[in-house]
């Protein structure tokens, strides 16, 4: 189990199921055709440094997306996009003694500042046909440029 600290929630993660889970799921254009979606893998990436750095402790191929959205596109032309991601864990109370944790709150709140929203819950909003568990979703709300 690694143990991540992001904000004031502690989360212990399954690296090894999480890396099977993201090993066997296709990237986000293949099993949806959508110029949004196209949009969205190939800015991948451009992500910042701070998000990859959460994507790789987390497990998650940010290509691997359990759910995109693309809302709107806004004034200066970025496109605004929410995507869904699992991982197998589950948010905890309390770490057990001598455990190292990852913290990761300075990094999210860099993302916060240029205004892209990461957050992780033990609620599933964007359901799965895996039959994993425990899962914890990770939610990211960013906007991207058109690049295709």
């Amino acid at each position: 189990m690694k143990y991540i600290q992001i904000g004031e929630k502690t989360i212990g993660i399954d690296e090894y199921r999480t890396q099977l889970f993201y090993d066997k799921k296709d990237v986000v254009n293949k099993i949806c055709p959508c110029d949004y979606c196209q949009n969205y893998v190939y800015c991948c990436n451009r992500f910042p440094s701070e998000l990859n750095k959460l994507f790789k402790e987390l497990c998650i191929n940010p290509e691997k997306a359990n759910e995109v959205m693309e809302f709107f596109e806004d004034s200066r032309k970025k496109h605004l996009y929410a995507s869904f991601y699992l991982v197998v864990g589950k948010v905890i109370k309390m770490i057990p003694e001598n455990e190292t944790i990852i913290d990761l709150t300075n990094e999210v709140s860099r993302l916060k500042k240029q205004n892209i929203i990461f957050d992780v819950s033990d609620v599933i909003f964007i359901k799965t046909n895996q039959k994993i568990s425990p899962l914890i979703q990770v939610y990211l709300e960013i906007s991207l440029p058109w690049v295709l």
